[in-house]
């Protein structure tokens, strides 16, 4: 007999190989954290939609589950600062300025130099959001966008905002 943590587990392993399954078929990989975002006609399909639901539900699950209840807390907490911290990324137009640096990505003290943001304030904003996947550290106080802050890039160039 399955334990409830067997389950949330298979829930997660079946949703990956439908994901799997799908974009094989069409030739292609599910894309990674690391890449920018790119719709493509599979992010419309309502079965891996469904299945990309239950995935992060079940993960969800698992987690709280797994993880020590003040653990959980202690990450709900800070919640605020997710809002405040993509405010100012987007205020301060650092996902358009770190765009210019491509998958190598660029050096606080480049970017400060750019938004005129003081280096040592943006680097822990921008580590912070690299800890919950919104940006990816390269190397230390280097950043560069991934899947997900790649949807703060304006359509302009920084010259042009």
């Amino acid at each position: 007999m399955a334990t409830h943590l067997t389950e949330l587990l298979n829930i997660i392993t079946s949703g990956v190989q439908t994901l799997e399954s799908a974009y094989a078929k069409d030739g292609q990989q599910y894309p990674s954290l690391d890449e920018p975002f790119r719709p493509i006609a599979l992010d419309q399909d309502a079965a891996l939609t469904e299945a990309r639901r239950l995935i992060v539900a079940a993960a969800a699950q698992l987690i709280a589950t797994v993880r020590s209840p003040v653990e959980t807390l202690q990450d709900y907490a800070p919640g605020l600062y997710n809002t405040a911290t993509l405010g100012f990324i987007e205020e301060t137009n650092v996902a358009d300025i770190i765009k210019e640096g491509a998958a190598q990505g660029l050096h606080v003290k480049d970017i400060s130099t750019r938004d005129g943001v003081d280096p040592s304030y943006l680097a822990r904003v921008l580590r912070y959001l690299s800890t919950r996947h919104v940006f990816k550290e390269v190397s230390p106080n280097v950043f560069a966008n991934n899947r997900i802050s790649s949807l703060l890039v304006k359509a302009k160039s920084v010259t042009e905002i």
